[in-house]
């Protein structure tokens, strides 16, 4: 919940009115899409229609049609999620002191945005 607020009071210095709530999540969304993306094996990105499969199931998703224009904490809760799950991603391959740091910062972002983040956390953690 505490990000959410800072979400809405950084859109506060961009614009005013219903634009100054709504236009961060519509951000968040974009990029959490772009991350899911990323995670996405190299293998299957190599099909000529990944891409339209990929964003066709994503946006079938009534989630994410849901939180993409909608400010509620999950918003938060997506977006350092997938985070997490890329920066855990880079963190098994190389067990450098930055991506210990980069585990940790977003273990705590995600932990803040909802306290179902530690689900995720403790999930990743009992399966690798």
């Amino acid at each position: 919940m505490i990000k959410l607020a800072s979400f809405i009071f950084l859109n506060k210095f961009i614009f005013s009115g219903i634009l100054s709530v709504r236009f961060l999540t519509v951000i968040l969304m974009a990029l959490t899409i772009k991350i899911t993306w990323i995670l996405v094996p190299e293998n299957s990105k190599k099909h000529p229609f990944s891409e339209y499969l990929f964003f066709g199931l994503f946006l079938s998703i009534p989630i994410c049609n849901i939180y993409g224009f909608i400010t509620t904490p999950d918003i938060c809760l997506l977006f350092f999620g997938s985070l997490y799950l890329l920066v855990f991603k880079r963190f098994k391959e190389s067990k450098s002191v930055l991506n210990c740091v980069l585990l940790g910062f977003i273990s705590a972002l995600l932990l803040y945005s909802k306290y179902h983040g530690g689900i995720l956390i403790l999930l990743s953690l009992l399966f690798n």
